[in-house]
């Protein structure tokens, strides 16, 4: 069973060092002890009387942290606040020194995600837009996607995940297209990323969470930009580059790298006459040709009549 050990904490000598590790820390410039009965005490008392309450920490940074404690182990509810705020930044739940569940919240103060602690590896998502509108639900095991419901600003079921098949939408927190994704088996296969007009942005292949295929991008008002090669998280193999929806330049990439000849094209999709870079080892060489043929920079920039 569970999920995620924050503290554990047994016998005064454990106790006395949980304690300190957070009066030590440079960035901590003030802490209060507080009975379990809501009393300030003395941090040698709360110790010696169980460490059973409250231990308020205010950072440099201006955030204030509530950790509550049961024989020294946390338990029960901790907060963070925002810099400079008494509005809580995010909570925390414990159970015998076990996080069981926690949310984070919008500055408003209203909840953005919550995650829920099941057992272990098994999670439960919700997140929710700024306005407090529920966003998504997710069910996870090992982080793939098991089940998910996804909803619209209206609160409009938009799509859906089941067995571990299915697409997600993706949104910020005002409502705004970022990503369709694609789930097979609970892992993301391919996404779909969008402009802030709702013009795709990029459509890309994944595979066990890393970039792996092919993946393009565009211009605003639909132009393509790019064709990439991806193996692996690394750009790997052939990307060409358009422009005005014409192929402009043509590299191959290794392992993220580029390597070797690039290539440049006119518009009728001819090698363009003019230099070409040549990439090795993260070394970039220029070579030069005249109808597509090698020749040197000065024969190049010649006068046609020298040549």
């Amino acid at each position: 069973m569970k999920r995620f050990i924050a503290t554990s904490v047994s016998g005064i000598l454990l106790l006395a060092y949980g304690c300190n590790q957070h009066t030590n820390s440079p960035q901590v410039v003030r802490q209060l002890f507080v009975h379990k009965y809501g009393i300030q005490i003395p941090e040698q008392d709360w110790r010696s009387r169980g460490a059973n309450g409250q231990i308020v920490s205010i950072y440099r940074d201006g955030t204030t942290a509530s950790r509550t404690y049961c024989g020294g182990v946390l338990h029960g509810t901790t907060t963070y606040s925002f810099p400079h705020s008494n509005v809580i930044s995010e909570t925390e739940i414990y159970e015998g020194g076990e996080m069981v569940r926690k949310v984070s919240h919008y500055p408003s103060g209203i909840p953005h995600k919550e995650l829920l602690f099941i057992e272990e590896g098994h999670t439960k998502q919700t997140l929710w837009y700024e306005d407090g509108t529920p966003q998504s639900i997710e069910d996870l095991l090992s982080d793939h996607i098991q089940s998910g419901e996804y909803f619209t600003p209206s609160h409009d079921l938009e799509a859906s995940i089941q067995n571990g098949n299915g697409t997600r939408i993706q949104r910020d927190p005002y409502g705004k297209l970022t990503s369709r994704d694609e789930i097979r088996r609970g892992e993301m296969v391919q996404q779909t990323t969008y402009f802030s007009n709702g013009d795709p942005d990029s459509i890309a292949d994944y595979k066990n969470g890393f970039l792996h295929g092919q993946r393009k991008t565009y211009l605003i008002g639909g132009e393509p930009n790019t064709l990439e090669e991806w193996a692996g998280g690394y750009q790997h193999g052939v990307t060409l580059l358009f422009q005005n929806g014409q192929k402009r330049s043509e590299i191959l990439y290794v392992k993220g790298k580029k390597h070797g000849l690039e290539r440049r094209f006119d518009d009728q999709g001819s090698v363009r006459n003019g230099p070409c870079k040549i990439w090795l080892d993260g070394i970039v060489h220029t070579e030069w040709y005249l109808d597509n043929a090698p020749v040197t920079q000065f024969q190049y920039e010649s006068p046609r009549h020298l040549r």
